[in-house]
C-alpha cells in the first residue's frame, strides 16, 4: 500500500465522546481559575494490526489511558449518552455491548436480517440502539438487556450521526447525480426531513460526508471535489464554505465537543495516484477559516 492509513484511524473510526464534566461555580472544591474540561476519547485502530482493541484516551493529559479488548474487524463504535455503555459493531454480523465500568460484554446483538453491518447508534434512553446494514435497506431498534428487536423501518440511508437534544438520527443515501440526506426520528421511527444540498443557482453539489454542529443549528458537508460547506437547518440554506485540497474528499469530518472547531481528514480518491498524501485540518468556527493544517501521511 502506498499511505500509511493507521494515522488517520482516529477520524475515519467515528470518535465517541463521554464523562463531559464541568463546573463554573467559584466555591471552596472548584478553583476561582476554571479547569479546562475533561473527557474520554473512544476510539478503534483499523490499521490491520490491533483491529482487536477499543483504544481510551483522557482528553485533559491527552494520552491512551487504557483499552478494552475485543474481536478483529471493529466497524464502528457508540457511547451512549450516559457514559455506561458501549457498542462496538463488528463489520460483518454482530454488535457487542459493553459496560464501561468493568469493560465486560453484557450483551450480543446479531441480526439476522443484515448482512454487513454499517453502524449501531444508542438511543437516548440508553437502553436501546439503532443499527442499519451496508445496504441500507431497513433501520432496526434492539432491546441492550434482552438483545430483542423492538420496531423496525425501511428507511434507505446510511447512518452519521445523531443528535444529543433530540431522539434524532441523520445520515446520506448516496445516488448517482447527487445524495440525499435524512433526519429520522427514531422514537416514532418515522422520516422528520429529506433534503439535498442545493446552491443559491440551484444546483445540487455532490456532498459526500456530513456532520452536526455542537449547537445542533448547522450541518457541515464535504463537498466533492474541494469544499466545506456549511449548512443552516432551518433556513435550509448553505450560509458558508471554505477550500480544501482539491480530490481529497474522501475523509471524515467532527465537531469538537466545545463547538471551536471542525476536524477533518482530507483523504485522496484512491484512485488518484498522483493527489495528495493526506493531511489532518483544523478550522475554526468562529470565523470559519482554516486554523491549521497537518501532513500525517508517510509512504511505506
Amino acid at each position: 500500500m502506498r499511505f500509511n492509513f493507521y494515522k488517520m484511524a482516529i477520524l475515519v473510526v467515528i470518535l465517541s465522546i463521554c464523562f463531559f464534566q464541568s463546573c463554573d461555580k467559584n466555591c471552596p472544591v472548584c478553583p476561582e481559575t476554571p479547569v479546562p474540561e475533561s473527557y474520554y476519547v473512544y476510539f478503534a485502530d483499523d490499521n490491520g494490526i490491533d483491529t482487536n482493541y477499543i483504544w481510551i484516551a483522557d482528553s485533559q493529559t491527552d494520552s491512551i489511558v487504557d483499552s478494552i479488548k475485543t474481536r478483529n474487524s471493529i466497524r464502528h463504535i457508540d457511547v451512549s449518552l450516559d457514559g455506561n455503555y458501549l457498542a462496538a459493531t463488528m463489520t460483518y454480523d454482530s454488535i457487542f455491548i459493553f459496560d464501561l465500568e468493568t469493560y465486560e460484554i453484557i450483551s450480543k446483538i446479531a441480526p439476522p436480517e443484515l448482512i454487513g453491518l454499517d453502524k449501531a447508534l444508542f438511543c437516548h434512553n440508553g437502553k436501546n440502539i439503532i443499527i442499519n446494514s451496508y445496504q441500507w435497506e431497513n433501520i432496526l431498534k434492539y432491546d441492550i438487556a434482552t438483545t430483542e428487536l423492538i420496531d423496525e423501518d425501511t428507511a434507505y440511508f446510511q447512518f452519521e450521526g445523531k443528535f444529543k437534544s433530540m431522539p434524532y438520527i441523520y445520515g446520506t443515501r448516496f445516488e448517482l447525480e447527487h445524495n440525499w440526506h435524512y433526519i429520522f426520528n427514531y422514537e416514532t421511527m418515522e422520516t422528520v426531513k429529506q433534503f439535498a444540498v442545493v446552491r443559491p443557482d440551484e444546483s445540487i453539489p455532490h456532498a459526500m460526508k456530513m456532520t452536526l454542529s455542537a449547537d445542533e443549528k448547522h450541518f457541515y458537508f464535504i463537498i466533492r471535489p474541494d469544499k466545506i460547506f456549511k449548512y443552516e437547518i432551518a433556513t435550509d440554506s448553505i450560509i458558508d464554505s471554505l477550500y480544501i485540497i482539491n480530490g481529497a474528499y474522501w475523509g471524515d469530518l467532527k465537531c469538537t465537543p466545545d463547538g471551536k472547531f471542525l476536524l477533518v481528514s482530507e483523504i485522496p480518491n484512491a484512485s488518484d495516484m498522483m493527489g495528495p498524501l493526506g493531511t489532518f485540518l483544523i478550522i475554526g468556527l468562529d470565523d470559519f477559516s482554516t486554523f491549521r493544517r497537518v501532513s500525517t501521511w508517510g509512504i511505506l
